[in-house]
């Protein structure tokens, strides 16, 4: 039996129709469950707000700084028996925190005040850019009997100040 193109175009659009089948429709979207509340507790009347706190420097101050660029010693003018002691040293990265300076024991008779520079080096996992920085540090200290020069020590050199 022989068709007619008439009869075969209907019948191959329902067979195609027929293969493709339904799409099933999306599913339709949950419905939300109730928003749970948790109990909080009432905000408390206005609490004292605490000073900000000074970090406090870690208990080894690691190493010396690099060097020495300046020494400033100068008497305190109030307190006649006192000197105020500045220094600026130079460290070979970003990062360093927490100078000091630490006195040496006194050498007797000899009127020389002797501090070694030191500094807080930066973690070993902290990015650090090597470049010459600068460090300062002052304070003050009662002035010795018999003194004649303050004498600051680094790594690489040392500098005195009168």
């Amino acid at each position: 039996m022989i068709m007619s193109p008439c009869r075969t175009s209907p019948l191959l659009l329902a067979i195609l129709l027929c293969a493709c089948g339904r799409h099933p429709e999306p599913p339709k979207p949950a419905e939300p469950e109730p928003v749970k509340t948790a109990v909080t507790e009432p905000p408390k009347a206005a609490e004292e707000k605490k000073p900000e706190e000074t970090p406090t420097p870690p208990a080894d101050l690691g190493q010396k700084v690099l060097s020495v660029e300046e020494v400033r010693v100068e008497s305190v003018e109030d307190e006649p028996g006192k000197l105020t002691i500045s220094v600026i040293g130079s460290v070979n990265s970003t990062g360093w925190s927490y100078p000091e300076l630490r006195m040496r024991s006194p050498q007797t008779g000899d009127g020389t005040l002797t501090f070694d520079f030191f500094a807080q080096p930066p973690a070993p996992n902290d990015i650090v850019v090597h470049v010459l920085k600068k460090v300062h540090f002052t304070f003050t200290v009662d002035k010795p009997a018999g003194y004649k020069e303050v004498k600051v020590v680094a790594r690489t050199n040392s500098m005195t100040a009168k």
